[in-house]
């Protein structure tokens, strides 16, 4: 499912590609993780994860993306709570814009550190615009998505409207993904 919500977002980066520009993605070592970077040849960027908290992560994220050109975060996808995923969600947001927050919803982790971490994560969402990924069918600036799950949650049956042999599909542009 964190495929689908991925490639979802994806979907609107590259809807601007042109022959000229090229999808540009980085991979940042961050404390016990990666982060991933992408920026869409109209210059827009998409971040997945942002390390544990604290400034060691959030600068190797904010100098990645000053190699990459990007002066802003358009998407930040949060994969899940934990904290070398979402604990370096604040620091980074102190350093530079985040336009847009993706993440599943609800915590379901109830450990201490991880409550921590999102009460931490959830101070910077509520100042920003904020796409949640619950269990639904919701359109984003165009991009009809279909998820399967988010915050412990699952859909039981088909969406309406979803491809017959495979509940929950992406269906890409023609030519997108052919060799």
């Amino acid at each position: 499912m964190r495929l689908i919500r991925i490639a979802a977002v994806v979907l609107l980066m590259v809807s601007a590609l042109s022959a000229a520009k090229t999808l540009d993605m980085y991979v940042i070592d961050v404390e016990g993780s990666k982060a991933f970077l992408m920026v869409s040849p109209s210059g827009q960027s998409l971040l997945i994860d942002a390390g544990v908290p604290g400034d060691r992560d959030a600068n190797r994220i904010v100098e990645a993306c000053k190699a990459a050109g990007v002066k802003k975060i358009d998407y930040m996808v949060v994969s899940h709570y934990d904290g070398d995923h979402v604990g370096g969600v604040p620091a980074l947001a102190a350093r530079m814009p985040i336009g847009t927050f993706v993440d599943h919803g609800e915590n379901v982790q109830l450990n201490d550190f991880t409550i921590k971490n999102v009460k931490a994560y959830m101070d910077v969402v509520a100042r920003a615009s904020t796409w949640w990924s619950r269990p639904a069918t919701e359109s984003h600036q165009g991009v009809r998505r279909a998820r399967g799950d988010g915050g412990g949650k699952a859909i039981t049956q088909p969406l309406k409207g979803a491809a017959s042999r495979i509940p929950l599909a992406i269906r890409l542009p023609q030519g997108l993904g052919e060799r």
